[in-house]
């Protein structure tokens, strides 16, 4: 006997045992496509309903391929099989390995381009067509144009099973058993289901998008050093985010760190690192974060500790001594006093005192001068400002005419409301926000930058920064 007849043969008795075993078996079309032989010009049928023994009579024998419509047992589709031996290693260092055997031993075919499992999940809701792991294509790998991404990792719809050969698939090659049969196939629930699709998604190498602050600072209005969150993410380390909030390292392949979320004792749903990102990039949806987004992690801090405000994250690590602060405060301890033209304690220009130092500028609440970034202007000695001609005042030791004055104080102190009450502030130019150049009130010109001297005079809920130039 030929060997055709017998591979016919065997399709037959594969597709009659695969029936009898409750599965949705459909013959493929031979033409390569391997898409589900229609019937009236569609398949959609068989999606809730299994064909009829009469039906399967007209198919076989004579095919040489059988499939299944997904449904309560259903394909997990492996298209490259490096990607399959990671993920068996994967699934053996994260608790997954039982599960894992139990299903691979229960029905695996060798498919022309990887492996191919099934397995049962009773009450499953499957979603159409899952991609779970997918690559950007190699220009090698591409047929066409827009033949841009190849799948690694899916759960299709529709599979071809072995012995099905010849024209079902483009390549000619066979699908062959390499374990299991329709009798054995594993059992499994929807929580092992799903602690399986976050595995697999940890595959997928498509780029992904970052999880950022909805309003990003205008570079042009940033400060010279690193903001409050780029200075945590150089900082700290993924362990100092994630393992205060529950999370657990459970495996490194490589680079690439796999997490496990609060409350789960196996399996993955996250990693770090990916591609030497440093980013967080979960799977699972059981998180308070968004899945297959990526986080920095000031990102991931912000979701974890403030509810996704990026906001009040940066605030509190700027409380926490993150930031420009840092630096900027730095920078005035360390400052030596020859560079402000004088002592600011004593008023000699020559002084040798180790203590009369900048640090004795600190910023104070009691009318004391403020020391800031040497960027923004000079110092000068009290002794030289005695020497001045005394500044005239527009608000009685608050504002000063031909100055510049600064508003500070808690959001809803009525900083806004100060400047728009001609009889508050008389004789006011204009009024501008820091880091913008448009003045809040269209009349005048913006105010410009202090020269040098700023002092301090306190309200109960705002604080008056005042500076003037010497004549």
């Amino acid at each position: 006997m030929s060997a055709e007849p017998d591979l016919v043969a065997s399709v037959h008795d594969a597709a009659r045992r695969a029936f009898q075993a409750g599965l949705t078996v459909v013959p493929p079309v031979e033409d390569g496509s391997k898409r589900p032989q229609a019937v009236n010009g569609t398949w959609d049928q068989f999606k809730t309903e299994r064909p009829t023994a009469e039906l399967m009579r007209t198919w076989w024998p004579g095919r040489s391929g059988l499939g299944i419509v997904a449904g309560e047992v259903e394909p997990l589709d492996f298209d490259d099989p490096e990607v399959y031996a990671a993920f068996i290693e994967t699934a053996q260092a994260t608790g997954l390995g039982e599960l894992a055997d139990r299903i691979k031993d229960g029905y695996t075919d060798e498919t022309p381009g990887g492996v191919r499992w099934l397995w049962r999940c009773p009450g499953v809701d499957r979603k159409p067509n899952e991609k779970l792991a997918r690559r950007p294509k190699r220009d090698d790998e591409k047929r066409h144009e827009n033949d841009n991404v190849k799948s690694l990792i899916e759960l299709p719809d529709f599979g071809i099973l072995a012995p099905s050969n010849g024209t079902v698939h483009p390549s000619g090659k066979a699908y062959v058993r390499r374990s299991g049969d329709f009798g054995s196939i594993a059992t499994i629930t929807i929580e092992e289901r799903d602690t399986l699709l976050e595995l697999a998604r940890s595959f997928d190498e498509m780029p992904r998008n970052e999880t950022r602050p909805s309003t990003a600072v205008p570079k042009e209005n940033r400060n010279d050093g690193k903001r409050p969150g780029d200075d945590y993410n150089a900082r700290t380390t993924w362990a100092e985010v994630l393992e205060p909030n529950g999370w657990t390292h459970t495996f490194d392949r490589g680079e690439v760190a796999y997490w496990r979320r609060p409350g789960k004792d196996r399996g993955i749903s996250a990693t770090t690192n990916f591609g030497g990102s440093d980013l967080f990039y979960p799977f699972s949806s059981s998180t308070e974060f968004e899945a297959e987004r990526s986080y920095s992690k000031f990102a991931a801090y912000a979701v974890l500790s403030h509810a996704g405000d990026f906001k009040a994250a940066a605030r509190r690590l700027g409380e926490a001594g993150y930031g420009d602060q840092r630096s900027a405060l730095a920078l005035v301890k360390s400052t030596p006093v020859p560079e402000f033209g004088g002592c600011p304690v004593c008023g000699r220009d020559s002084c040798e005192d180790p203590s009369h130092t900048t640090t004795a500028l600190e910023p104070t609440v009691n009318g004391a001068i403020i020391a800031v970034p040497s960027r923004v202007g000079d110092f000068v000695s009290a002794a030289t400002l005695a020497a001045e001609p005394p500044p005239v005042c527009v608000i009685e030791d608050a504002v000063y005419r031909g100055g510049v004055t600064v508003l500070a104080g808690e959001s809803g102190a009525g900083k806004s409301f100060v400047p728009t009450v001609p009889r508050m502030v008389p004789g006011v130019v204009s009024w501008t926000r820091v880091g913008s150049s448009e003045p809040m009130s269209p009349a005048g010109k913006s105010l410009a930058r202090p020269k040098s001297r700023i002092f301090t005079k306190p309200s109960s809920l705002i604080m008056m920064f005042s500076g003037f130039k010497s004549r």
